[in-house]
């Protein structure tokens, strides 16, 4: 096993030093390791990027399953293609998705409208993996106003 383990290494070793790739994601060297090994392992660099980013979306998958706002914003946008509204709004919104849809509130859902934006931040890049994207807009008298749009 050892033996096969070095080997393979040894092999991507040398396909690392020719090895170049124009857009490189997150985490660039681990992908580029992981493309080398894969080719060293008899795979192509595409089967590899097929299942790093398969990987990637079970895991933003996973993420918003596990999360009640995640999963809150995600129950919005089934019923609106695009919100728009104050954050305190929003809260009140969200709340009523989750009642009505019978979800017990949990410690990831914001207890208050002013600690909302800072958990849509946490959890922003695995919502934007699904296409729901947060955009924070400018306050104004009434309050700090927010849109939320699926492309």
């Amino acid at each position: 096993i050892m033996g096969g383990i070095f080997s393979t290494v040894s092999k991507a070793m040398k396909i690392y030093e020719t090895f170049t790739l124009n857009n490189l994601p997150r985490m660039a060297d681990y992908f580029k390791w992981g493309c080398c090994i894969a080719v060293a392992l008899g795979y192509t660099e595409e089967d590899f990027v097929k299942a790093y980013n398969n990987n990637i979306q079970i895991n933003q998958e996973t993420a918003i399953e596990n999360n009640l706002l995640a999963k809150s914003i995600c129950i919005l946008i089934e019923h609106e293609t695009e919100w728009s509204g104050l954050v305190s709004d929003l809260h009140g919104k969200l709340r009523d998705y989750l009642w009505a849809e019978e979800y017990r509130l949990d410690s990831t859902f914001p207890s208050a409208p002013n600690k909302l934006l800072p958990k849509i931040n946490e959890i922003r890049s695995d919502l934007e993996g699904v296409g729901i994207y947060v955009e924070e807009m400018k306050r104004n008298s009434s309050g700090k106003k927010v849109m939320i749009t699926k492309r």
